[in-house]
């Protein structure tokens, strides 16, 4: 989404999951998990959701038309808001999708 907003062109690489453990993936993300992206204007590869959206508004934002200038109250709330739902609404989210469509047996 935040690739369209900053009218970036991009392609999706679909990527089984039997791949993501493997030294190929491993090599984009050492954790072999997805989120990652691959730049081609700069030939950075990130990954991690935060650190990938930190990295699109730090390199491709530069007129602030969707965040905040460094070192503004509004920039460190934005921040705020961002590590609260990685750090903690993410990984719940997650949880969730996991036992209730990936878990096989119910647990009273």
């Amino acid at each position: 989404m935040l690739l369209n907003e900053l009218d970036l062109p991009w392609t999706p690489k679909y990527i089984p999951f039997t791949e993501l453990k493997t030294p190929v993936y491993e090599a984009i993300n050492p954790n072999g998990r997805l989120l990652s992206i691959e730049d081609p204007n700069t030939g950075t590869t990130i990954w991690e959701s935060g650190a990938i959206l930190e990295y699109l508004v730090a390199e491709y934002n530069k007129e602030h038309k969707l965040s905040f200038p460094a070192g503004t109250t509004e920039y460190y709330q934005a921040k705020q808001w961002l590590i609260f739902q990685v750090s903690g609404q993410g990984p719940y989210y997650g949880q969730v999708f996991y036992f209730q469509y990936l878990f096989s047996e119910k647990i009273p």
